[in-house]
């Protein structure tokens, strides 16, 4: 404990000089406390973040609610969403401005690395394998949602961005700590919340076009309409192809001897995805119904490490998901009901015919299950009360070809999560005392048909974690908050149950646990400037990790324990003449606590610095930005061997773009502008230099 609290010095030196900085112009020009004080409508700064945004509340009656009035609790760039948020009024959020990603030849992957504390880890070019983390957690700890249904799978695994279309969004949030109550996350690692475009008010549609290097293509629409004076539907769509054929350096496993270094041409890394959505939404005067039916489809080649790259392995999936969302506003003495009912069904293909990346496989993987979650308001002042239930079952079939016996069981899950948050504005205070409950059962299927028995016994368990967050008002500009609470992730079915081949199975794991603080302040003026500083530090016990127990086998142990503190600052800067400058860094110290040989190490694939910065210009119909994206050296062994470590990378990205008339729209994307040549996890390369051009046409809603 003496240890983490030493620590922590840093963080708490730096979120202290900002509050110190913030309080001092408010002593200028002290606000009213009395106008923090409201009755029977949301607290300044709190509408649409206690009540979420419910669905059919467009952005205006968003910005009128809090138009000139003191922002205690949340001060960020303003969205528009027209589905449920999550929002949290003790939260650090990033809002990334999605009208801009669309526009250019950026992935979610590329899009997340501004978020500051982000770490993305890519195993390939455009469109390829990527996965986040926030604060030095590990990927499959953070918690990504899409229109309020969680995309990790009970099976395991972290999320690929790459699934996740980038030109279909409508708003994209990142808590960096602790996840709200109204998504129901644990929020071990963050919450990525992602909306998807939603129909307008007016019929309209848009086209946009990308093509570039690496012989990369992608295609994007959108059109929406009305029927029936009430309903609203909207067709949206992405394909992208890609050969991802670049050059890069192979070392040929001698990294200390660069003399038999050779440049070779990237193999097997070729995408193809196709991504379709319907939605109908019904409006009423209380509330609204929303229906969605996703399909897609991607096709990829597992192309390996740099010196030992495969030419046949090769991965496909399927997923078709269907979702059905009803909310009701002032229903009796709640403020709103909102319930969403959700169902998939995912195909998983892995071919390694050779043996390239492991032993020979042909294994298809079908996780299938649904869940029901149904959420509560209730407003009685000074209390805004949320409840929120919900159930989920998942459940997992592996087959495998290659083996004598194909039939290699599954798994599944049963869960059920209750979470409870209390938001009470006091003054220029805001309290929000959260709790949230979960139960699960596992059970492990027989394989074989029914000849194998199953790897373990059914498991029950009960956990909960609580939560305070705090926010407190200075000024009409400036806020501070802060969260302090615990966690746990409970293991996924393979680190339980093993796959019946490479993994095997522990099923008395137990969950990953730990505590978190964060502490920070915000400020804003409008649209011209914004500051924020957050200090955080997190304590995780029983982190899971594979250790080799026979030749090619490996077992999930609860080995690990970590110590993580760090600072995040972000600024913006709206300059004369079009102008803008936005800046965001993370200086972070993760460290081994294990007590074994690797303790006081850093973490791996951790690095200590994270950077971005941007400059833009806007100019009549032409516009241009400079991205910097800065990635510290991080270790890639637990005992941080000097010579293994990924070097430092920066990385620059253009941006030229135009706006023509009648909704037409030029783009020319230049990536890694200098062609730095550069590795990432597992030693995987990155392209060098690649340019794209775009060109986007909308038509009829606000274009008209």
């Amino acid at each position: 404990m003496s240890r983490w609290l030493h620590r922590c010095r840093l963080p708490a030196l730096v979120v202290v000089l900002v509050m110190w900085a913030a309080i001092t112009p408010a002593r200028a020009g002290e606000p009213d406390r009395d106008a923090f004080r409201q009755e029977e409508e949301a607290p300044p700064g709190l509408a649409g973040a206690a009540e979420g945004g419910e669905p059919g509340q467009d952005a205006t009656r968003q910005e009128d609610v809090t138009a000139g009035e003191p922002l205690p609790s949340r001060i960020e760039e303003r969205v528009t969403v027209e589905a449920e948020g999550v929002a949290d009024i003790a939260a650090f959020a990033t809002v990334v401005d999605t009208e801009e990603i669309a526009s250019r030849g950026e992935d979610l992957a590329a899009v997340l690395r501004r978020v500051p504390g982000a770490r993305v880890r890519q195993y390939g070019g455009f469109g390829q394998y990527a996965t986040l983390s926030l604060r030095s957690s590990t990927a499959e700890q953070v918690t990504i949602q899409v229109d309020g249904i969680p995309q990790n799978r009970a099976l395991g695994g972290a999320v690929d961005l790459s699934f996740l279309p980038a030109t279909q969004l409508q708003s994209l949030t990142v808590y960096r700590g602790f996840a709200p109550a109204a998504s129901g996350s644990a929020g071990l690692g963050g919450l990525v919340d992602i909306r998807t475009r939603v129909p307008g008010e007016t019929p309209e549609g848009d086209l946009r076009l990308l093509g570039g290097e690496l012989d990369s293509r992608r295609a994007a629409g959108a059109l929406s309409f009305r029927t029936g004076g009430r309903w609203r539907h909207g067709v949206s769509g992405e394909w992208l192809q890609s050969e991802g054929d670049f050059l890069y350096l192979d070392t040929r496993e001698t990294p200390f001897n660069p003399d038999d270094d050779v440049t070779r041409t990237r193999d097997n890394n070729n995408v193809e995805h196709t991504y379709a959505l319907w939605q109908s939404i019904r409006e009423t005067e209380s509330g609204e119904l929303a229906l969605r039916a996703r399909v897609q489809a991607r096709q990829r080649g597992l192309a390996g490490v740099s010196s030992r790259p495969a030419t046949q392995a090769r991965l496909d999936e399927d997923l078709a998901d269907l979702s059905l969302a009803w909310t009701r506003r002032r229903h009796g003495v709640l403020q709103s009901v909102s319930v969403l009912a959700d169902g998939f069904r995912q195909e998983i293909r892995f071919q390694d015919p050779e043996g390239e990346l492991g032993a020979r496989k042909d294994q298809t993987t079908t996780l299938t299950g649904g869940g029901l979650a149904t959420t509560l308001r209730w407003w009685k002042a000074p209390h805004r009360v949320l409840a929120r239930l919900e159930l989920r079952h998942e459940e997992a079939d592996v087959h495998d070809s290659a083996l004598a016996v194909p039939d290699r069981g599954g798994a599944r899950r049963d869960q059920a999560t209750l979470s409870l948050e209390d938001v009470m504005p006091l003054g220029r205070w805001t309290l929000a005392p959260s709790l949230r409950a979960q139960w699960r059962r596992d059970r492990p299927e027989a394989a074989g048909d029914g000849t194998l028995p199953g790897s373990g016994d059914e498991i029950r368990d009960a956990r909960a974690s609580a939560r305070l967050g705090v926010a407190f008002a200075l000024n009409d500009t400036c806020a501070l908050r802060g969260s302090a609470g615990n966690f746990f992730r409970n293991p996924n079915l393979v680190e339980l149950f093993g796959d019946r081949g490479f993994v095997a199975g522990n099923p008395s794991l137990r969950p990953e646990r730990g505590e978190s603080v964060e502490l920070g302040a915000a400020c804003a003026r409008n649209e011209r400037w914004s500051l924020e500083a957050v200090g955080f530090a997190r304590r995780v016990r029983d982190l899971i990790q594979f250790l080799p127990v026979s030749l090619g086998v490996a077992k999930a142990v609860n080995l690990a324990a970590a110590e993580i503190t760090g600072v995040e600052l972000s600024a913006g800067w709206t300059l004369p003449a079009g102008f803008r400058l936005e800046a965001s860094g993370t200086l972070q110290d993760a460290r081994d606590d294990s007590g074994g040989p690797a303790d006081g190490e850093p973490l791996v694939f951790q690095p200590r610095e994270l950077g971005w910065f941007s400059a833009s210009w806007r100019g009549g119909r032409f516009g241009t930005r400079w991205d910097v994206t800065y990635v510290g050296e991080n270790s890639t062994d637990r005992l941080d061997t000097e010579a293994l470590r990924l070097p430092t990378r920066i990385i620059h990205d253009l941006l030229l773009s135009h706006v023509g008339r009648r909704g037409l729209r030029l783009s020319l994307d230049v990536r890694n502008i200098f062609d730095r040549r550069t590795l990432d996890v597992q030693r995987y390369p990155l392209p060098g230099r690649t340019v794209f051009a775009g060109m986007g046409w909308r038509w009829g809603g606000e274009s008209t």
